[in-house]
């Protein structure tokens, strides 16, 4: 009976897989990600469809909220005349009447 000799064999040698095109790097993809963000957001695009006011970018809710963030706060007494007791609910009426209060 005849041996085989197992530890002289050698393997074939793997060949290296074939690199293929990243499908998210063509030009296609490129030109698509610019098409949709030349185009209206889809929040953009359902109030125009729908007739209700255009959502606000994130600059212009920063803006709001540093506006509301400069007045004060009438339920701590941050208003003119607080601190008085019952004669500072004229002057807080006036700031309430006047939108001088964050809250």
């Amino acid at each position: 009976m005849a041996t085989i000799d197992t530890a002289n064999r050698t393997e074939p040698a793997a060949s290296a897989p074939i690199a293929l095109p990243s499908l998210l790097d063509t030009a296609a993809t490129r030109r698509a990600i610019r098409a949709s963000a030349r185009e209206p957001s889809l929040a953009q695009q359902i109030a125009r469809t729908s007739g209700e006011p255009p959502p606000t970018s994130a600059p212009d809710r920063l803006g709001n909220a540093v506006k509301a963030a400069g007045r004060g706060d009438c339920a701590k007494g941050d208003y003119t005349g607080a601190g008085m007791g019952l004669l500072s609910l004229p002057f807080l009426a006036v700031a309430v009447a006047g939108g001088q209060c964050a809250k």
